[in-house]
């Protein structure tokens, strides 16, 4: 019940990038992209943005391939690959990788997370980072790939069953994003949260959910997690609160109505404590707490 979700790149827009560099880029030195980089940054203003066609843009993005766009249209750009599935986010003009090094580092962490590799994830996840920062896309000096990346330094931690420093790479991640991206910062707080309390500080992680929710309301997973630890802290009308805001929100979230009838036989109320575990098992047949749950009342 307390595990948390990980990061649903396709939902969220600090998604997966692009992977793979073309020839080109990884040719390149590092002293003949910062000597195109300056001569673009003097011919930004002449060019134009390539995205909405703005001839002299206010706030002007040079990106590693040396290309430069608003900074705006390259984040809602990046924020739409994102929500299409399109992890290949690349320059509209020459269709390098849209941050250069970085995006290849996060796609190597990528891999490396997935095979178990978690220490030479962490490297080339703050090498991703750290490559992806000057090129900075959205408000208070936010890159998403950055974000992303710090992110999922805790995520590579959390896999490897190191709840501290995936603590505090989740509360580093979650000071990335400014207040006007604070679903990206509610996900990080949660995940910081559920790290604390695999730690023992339960307090502790309950005020980093409380602050999570109240940055995305619409987060159903925190809401379940906090309904929990309020049940377990016999705080029953609390827990029932956010069980049934989840339902509203989420009128097909098993997890929730399996809950809901614990919260109901905790209050002697069986029969209604059935209904709701058959309902979760309607949504979800393979849902082993409430069968337990069910099985269990049945007797």
């Amino acid at each position: 019940m307390w595990r948390r979700v990980a990061l649903d790149s396709r939902r969220r827009c600090c998604a997966l990038p692009g992977t793979r560099a073309g020839s080109e880029e990884r040719g390149r030195s590092r002293s003949g992209m910062q000597q195109l980089k300056g001569e673009a940054k003097a011919e930004a203003a002449a060019s134009g943005c390539a995205i909405c066609l703005e001839a002299s843009p206010s706030d002007t993005l040079v990106l590693p391939c040396a290309h430069s766009f608003c900074r705006g249209c390259i984040d809602t750009l990046f924020c739409r690959h994102a929500e299409e599935g399109d992890y290949a986010s690349r320059c509209p003009t020459c269709r390098a990788p849209l941050f250069g090094v970085a995006d290849n580092s996060f796609g190597q962490a990528m891999e490396q997370m997935a095979g178990g590799a978690y220490d030479a994830a962490v490297e080339r996840f703050a090498a991703a980072r750290d490559a992806a920062l000057p090129f900075a896309t959205g408000p208070a000096g936010l890159n998403r790939l950055a974000a992303a990346s710090q992110f999922n330094i805790g995520r590579a931690h959390e896999r490897a069953g190191r709840y501290e420093p995936a603590a505090l790479a989740y509360r580093a991640a979650s000071s990335m994003y400014p207040p006007a991206h604070a679903v990206g910062a509610s996900e990080a707080l949660s995940n910081e949260g559920t790290m604390l309390f695999h730690l023992g500080r339960h307090a502790a992680a309950v005020a980093l959910w409380e602050e999570a929710v109240a940055l995305d309301p619409t987060d159903t997973l925190t809401q379940l997690n906090l309904g929990m630890r309020y049940l377990n802290s016999s705080d029953i009308g609390a827990a029932q609160s956010k069980v049934e805001q989840v339902i509203e929100q989420e009128p097909h979230n098993a997890r929730a109505y399996n809950l809901r009838g614990v919260i109901l036989q905790r209050l002697g109320r069986l029969e209604q404590a059935r209904g709701a575990y058959a309902v979760a098992l309607e949504l979800d047949p393979q849902s082993p707490d409430a069968a337990r749950n069910l099985d269990a009342l049945n007797g």
